[in-house]
């Protein structure tokens, strides 16, 4: 039997629709074909943005694999959690080089798994590969659980993903099909009801999303400039929940890109169509369409960005269109240590079931869905390197917004929440600063601020949910490629909730301190093991109204490589 049909045989055991696949790869850091470009290599700037899904993080063991090609840090969480586990990179993105990188041959396979206090439970296993020169295969499966304190506050999570590449000269396609299912109960009670939990039937408070999906994409991205180079993808899921609320999303993304001696000229278009299926309600669909055009002006030390967009947003009753500038000017006052930049740009944000859930799980099974206008954004600010140790990052901005998307607590079932719309004119003002710090190679620093001051007006007067400040410390050693430390401290300044009650005075929700230690030791490049200590402070806060999370608990296993 040749490589090829070696490496493929895991992918026919584990799903059926990997036929539909040409080739397979290991997807890494993910190139954001969206970022602005000065030349060949492309410096990518992004505010980091502290998430409660940070604050649970629970690190495994580095891998310390010869993999050329990585994904980033998986964030584990043990709690009954706010947010759907997602993958987070808390650091900032390296330069992206529109070369072929070195390549080395290696088929890999590990399983890390884990258990703790509240019922915690982890099971990770990958494979990787890339023997073949032209292509490479990812294949993951994920089982994890735990609960909070209430008597039905489990969930549950179970991914399966294969995801694959294949290059055939200065094009590459790839391609990624999974199934997640995540399981969740709503047990956000108030304290003032006395709920006994011995008298509630747990299918009563069950939520339940699986979601399987498939994307393509197609590009020649490493073409040299001179040619016109392109992007393409194509993306399908299906959400399901336990209330029978289905959701088919289609989407086709496309990009064209062309210099004109060193200035590019780019054409995008995206068109994303939505079908709702639902037991209780009429069918329904949704249709977003935007078309993007830029052109940048590139010389030595600036450089100038031109453009608009205009998406158009449509369903069975109405349809609209935005038109949004797109400006932004750079310049370089003294070179890489200090950068200043400023523009004027805006967008609108599609509101879907599959979104919505993944920022809050613990909604009514039935809600309107808009999307939210970001009229307008004026911006400016600073970046740079003092040196090759240090990088900052400091941008502030002004927004104009309209249907912010916010989460109430219901008035039938105060358990559960109402995603509502503030549908007055909100002004917003960010404040943004980050920086990372490495003094030696083996110690790095992290640390992100955020400010948000919201001017609302009725009938939404507070940003329910949303703190004013949030702020992120990370420190990561390292002693002799042996023993590893993660320190994570997070902070997000009080909150407020709607209260049906009384609404002249809404429920503040207490400041969060979060303060986690990932500890980790590999023994070979066989075995390792590591301990997740989350919460040392001991802090049962509740980020959702009523959904009090819990304190101190743990997580320890280990990882064996095969």
């Amino acid at each position: 039997m040749n490589k090829k049909s070696n490496i493929m045989k895991p992918v026919y055991i584990i799903c059926i629709f990997a036929s539909l696949m040409l080739s397979f790869s290991l997807q890494a850091q993910q190139t954001d074909t969206s970022n602005k470009a000065f030349s060949e290599t492309v410096d990518v700037v992004r505010p980091y943005q502290p998430k409660i899904t940070d604050a649970v993080k629970l690190d495994v063991v580095p891998s310390g694999e010869k993999l050329e090609i990585q994904k980033p840090q998986i964030t584990y969480t043990a709690k009954a959690k706010q947010f759907q586990v997602q993958t987070t990179n808390t650091n900032k993105l390296p330069a992206i080089n529109f070369t072929k990188s070195p390549r080395k041959d290696f088929d890999h396979f590990f399983i890390k798994a884990g258990a703790g206090n509240y019922m915690n439970i982890l099971f990770d296993a990958n494979y990787n590969s890339t023997m073949l020169p032209d292509r490479s295969l990812s294949v993951r499966l994920l089982n994890q659980s735990g609960k909070s304190t209430f008597k039905y506050s489990n969930y549950g999570e179970q991914l399966a993903d294969i995801t694959g590449r294949m290059e055939f000269g200065n094009k590459s396609l790839s391609g990624n099909i999974f199934v997640k299912n995540n399981r969740y109960h709503f047990f956000g009670y108030s304290p003032a009801d006395s709920v006994n939990a011995d008298t509630i039937d747990p299918l009563k408070i069950r939520q339940n999303f699986l979601v399987e999906g498939f994307k393509a994409s197609f590009n020649n991205e490493l073409t040299p400039k001179e040619k016109i180079r392109y992007w393409t993808s194509l993306d399908v899921y299906n959400l399901n929940d336990f209330y029978k609320k289905n959701e088919l999303g289609l989407g086709f993304y496309g990009k064209i890109e062309q210099y004109f001696s060193d200035n590019p000229i780019r054409f995008e278009a995206l068109i994303h169509h939505y079908l709702h299926y639902n037991a209780n309600t009429p069918n329904s669909h949704r249709t977003y369409f935007n078309v993007q055009a830029e052109y940048i002006f590139i010389r030595d030390n600036w450089r100038a960005e031109i453009g608009f967009a205009a998406p158009t947003e449509s369903d069975t009753l109405v349809a609209k269109t935005h038109f949004y500038p797109k400006i932004l000017l750079e310049a370089s006052l003294v070179e890489s240590y200090f950068n200043i930049f400023g523009g004027l740009t805006g967008n609108l944000t599609e509101n879907t079931y599959f979104s919505i859930a993944e920022e809050n799980p613990y909604t009514v099974p039935y809600y309107e869905l808009r999307n939210s206008n970001n009229k307008f954004e004026i911006f400016a600010g600073a970046k740079g390197s003092i040196s090759s140790k240090f990088r900052y990052l400091f941008r502030f901005s002004y927004h104009n917004l309209e249907n912010v998307l916010l989460f109430v607590n219901d008035t039938i079932s105060a358990n559960n929440f109402l995603p509502v719309y503030d549908s007055s004119n909100t002004n917003l003002t960010k404040i943004h600063f980050e920086a990372t710090f490495n003094p030696i190679s083996n110690l790095s620093f992290f640390a992100s601020f955020n400010y948000n001051q919201y001017d609302q007006n009725p009938p939404e007067p507070k940003p329910w949910h949303i703190p004013a400040f949030e702020s992120k410390f990370s420190a990561q050693y390292c002693i002799q490629k042996k023993i590893y430390f993660n320190l994570d401290y997070f902070f997000f300044s009080k909150r407020y909730a709607k209260n049906w009650d009384d609404l002249t005075n809404p429920i503040e929700l207490k400041p969060i301190n979060d303060l986690n230690l990932g500890i980790s030791y590999k023994f070979s490049d066989r075995w390792a093991i590591f301990f997740q200590f989350n919460n040392l402070l001991n802090d049962k806060y509740s980020y959702w109204n009523n959904y009090e999370l819990r304190g101190f608990h743990f997580l320890a296993g280990g990882k064996v490589n095969f």
